[in-house]
């Protein structure tokens, strides 16, 4: 197994060179951005992650270590079990009253930083100060909603994972009729790039009879700045670490310092506002692709979401979720792993 370091760009080079993999944090979440992106760009970077998913990633791939994690942090999981802060609470419901979507049943501790960091911004210093912000100047829950939204996305983001994902999908492919519909969900879609991701793979499967197909690819989203460019397909050559340039040549339109989506792959994406914790999911899925998001929730909202995406998906439809990420124990009853490694997973049962 290779082992996945954090280091400088000239250290990552090395690291791939020897065929190890390398992961870096992501610059929105790194309070210096320069080195992660010193990293990136020199194309160094395997996969980019905040630093919960970092840590869930690294405990991932040593399971023994977790035990021994358990022990040293004790006093942090104690803390963990503590009250919210009940500003924070009341804020969160504020946020809601005003934007609709609840927050009550993610992670604090990821909120809170988040809010931590727009008050740095504002140079406010207490909580009360912030709730008096707030209802001065309604519009900041607004700000506040979109903060607490992931919204970071990349076209074949973790490459191996999708030359998986792939695979299954050809196999699942192989089994329609020309004229049958091919159903894919991809809830928190971010600003699309899964999506059309996606669409491209079965455009490269099918080839020439991928218009003879009723192909739905459906990406829901709460941010409508990330819908809104999802709409729009266009791309800045920063969404392309990963890709292939002959994927970038033969589905995208170079103009005006953008990357443009080809209008048979755009049109069989659709974009909604939603919240995949409360809005009902699409129904007769074939995939689902749910990556990155439900690491941010408690332990009972991502079991609701288990739950969810097992009805919504056909008999031996795949899940998709994030390397940083686990099914958990209600997870295992309703899918069955196809690459765990890869966190690919097929729905149980009829």
């Amino acid at each position: 197994m290779s082992i996945i370091f954090i280091t400088p760009a000239a250290g990552c080079r090395a690291i791939k060179a020897c065929g190890g993999r390398t992961i870096v944090q992501t610059p929105q979440s790194a309070r210096y951005s320069g080195m992660p992106l010193a990293v990136m760009r020199a194309g160094a970077a395997d996969t980019e992650m905040d630093i919960e998913g970092i840590a869930q990633r690294l405990t991932g791939m040593f399971p023994p270590i977790q035990s021994v994690l358990a022990a040293v942090l004790q006093p942090a999981a104690l803390a963990s079990t503590a009250p919210p802060n009940p500003y924070l609470t009341t804020l969160l419901q504020r946020v809601f009253d005003v934007t609709g979507v609840d927050f009550t049943s993610y992670k604090e501790e990821i909120l809170q930083r988040r809010l931590d960091r727009r008050l740095a911004t504002l140079k406010i210093e207490s909580g009360e100060q912030c709730l008096l912000y707030t209802k001065q100047n309604p519009r900041e829950l607004n700000i506040l909603q979109r903060l607490f939204l992931v919204s970071l996305s990349s076209f074949f983001r973790d490459s191996g994972a999708f030359a998986v994902v792939r695979k299954y999908l050809t196999e699942l492919v192989r089994q329609k009729k020309t004229g049958d519909s091919i159903r894919i969900w991809t809830p928190g879609c971010a600003s699309g790039e899964e999506c059309y991701t996606f669409a491209i793979m079965l455009a490269e499967i099918l080839g020439e009879n991928f218009t003879n197909f009723n192909i739905s690819i459906i990406g829901s989203d709460l941010n409508p700045e990330a819908l809104a460019s999802a709409q729009d397909g266009a791309y800045r050559q920063t969404a392309f670490k990963e890709t292939d340039p002959k994927i970038l040549k033969g589905y995208f339109e170079y103009k005006s310092q953008h990357y443009h989506v080809s209008q048979p792959i755009r049109a069989v994406c659709k974009f909604i506002k939603g919240d995949v914790t409360s809005a009902k999911a699409p129904e007769n899925l074939n995939v689902i692709s749910c990556r990155n998001l439900l690491i941010y929730m408690k332990s009972n909202l991502q079991d609701q979401l288990f739950k969810k995406f097992h009805q919504a998906l056909l008999p031996n439809g795949l899940l998709f979720i994030g390397q940083s990420e686990n099914i958990g124990l209600l997870g295992n009853t309703l899918f069955t792993p196809i690459d765990h490694y890869h966190r690919l997973y097929r729905r149980r049962g009829s």
